[in-house]
């Protein structure tokens, strides 16, 4: 299951889709401008996966932090994407973890994580 493609998109001043398998890094995706930007990252979700974590590293020199907030489903349980505020000079690596959900006698569970980057103009 780990040799399956996902596809994450950015939605946001830039609009972006990559396509990873698990463990794969992206080239780098300029996703901003001079200013504050925000962007969107969802997830098409192979049946029987859940996206279960998206995290950031700023491996940049950013006016600010960045800052991530995740967005649930109703119950406020299951992670549908998230929301990132980005800001100049930030360079960031944005991991999407998903996890095989065990159904059945012969499936177990992996987990698969896909990273990409971006940066915004300035540093």
């Amino acid at each position: 299951m780990k040799d399956q493609p996902f596809i994450i998109n950015l939605a946001g001043h830039v609009e972006a889709d990559v396509v990873l398998n698990h463990n794969e890094t992206s080239k780098t995706i300029a996703m901003g401008t001079w200013k504050e930007e925000t962007v969107d990252i969802r997830e098409i979700i192979h049946m029987k996966y859940d996206l279960t974590d998206i995290s950031i590293t700023d491996t940049g020199k950013g006016t600010q932090e960045p800052k991530l907030t995740l967005t649930r489903d109703s119950s406020g349980k299951k992670i549908t994407g998230g929301t990132l505020t980005m800001y100049p000079g930030n360079r960031i690596l944005i991991t999407v973890t998903n996890t095989f959900q065990h159904e059945g006698y012969f499936k177990g569970r992996t987990s698969v994580k896909n990273v990409f980057q971006g940066y915004t103009k300035g540093n």
